[in-house]
C-alpha cells in the first residue's frame, strides 16, 4: 500500500525475520533459498498498519524467488529444485502451492501474477530461445513471440479481463 513502507524500519524487520530464521532471507531473488510474501495494511486506525510475514518453500526447493504478488495475495515466483531444474510456481491465498513448466521448457520463470490468476513469464527452450508464456487460472499455458524476437522476456501483466 502506498506509504506502508515508512510504517516500519525495514532494515529492523529483515534482521528480525533473519534472526527468527537463523540465517540470511533477505537477498537478491538470484540468490535467495526461500520465499518470504509481507503484506502491509491499514486497520481500523488511520495510524495503525497489520503486517503479516509468510515463509514458504515449493516442494524440493533450494532456491525460491517470490516475484509478484496480486491483490488477492496469490504469489508467482519461480524456484531451483535439488536438480538445478528451475520452474515456475503458484501460492494461493490459503497456502497451496503448484508447480509448472511451460511446454518443452528447459527454464520456466514466472515474473508477474493479476488479479485473475493470470501468470506471465519466460522460459527456454533446448536451443537456449527465450519464449514468453501467459498461463490461465486454470493452467493452460499459452507461448507467445512477438514476430521476429529472439528474446521475449515479458514482465507484467495488467490486471485487464480474462479473455480465456
Amino acid at each position: 500500500m502506498p506509504g506502508a513502507e515508512g510504517c516500519i524500519d525495514a532494515r529492523a524487520l529483515a534482521q528480525a525475520v533473519e534472526l527468527r530464521l537463523g540465517r540470511a532471507a533477505f537477498v537478491a531473488p538470484t540468490r535467495g533459498d526461500v520465499a518470504i510474501e509481507a503484506r502491509i495494511e491499514r486497520v481500523q486506525s488511520p495510524e495503525a498498519w497489520h503486517a503479516t510475514i509468510t515463509v514458504f518453500d515449493p516442494p524440493d526447493s533450494t532456491r525460491t524467488a517470490a516475484v509478484s504478488i496480486n491483490s488477492d495475495g496469490a504469489v508467482a515466483g519461480f524456484y531451483t529444485d535439488s536438480q538445478t531444474n528451475i520452474h515456475g510456481f503458484v501460492r494461493t491465498p490459503d497456502g497451496a502451492i503448484t508447480t509448472f513448466d511451460a511446454p518443452r521448457s528447459t527454464s520456466t520463470q514466472a515474473a508477474g501474477i493479476n488479479a485473475r490468476g493470470r501468470i506471465v513469464g519466460q522460459y527456454y527452450d533446448q536451443n537456449i530461445n527465450t519464449h514468453g508464456f501467459v498461463r490461465s487460472a486454470s493452467g493452460k499455458i499459452r507461448r507467445f513471440d512477438p514476430p521476429g524476437s529472439a528474446f521475449t522476456t515479458p514482465e507484467s501483466i495488467d490486471s485487464g479481463t480474462d479473455s480465456g
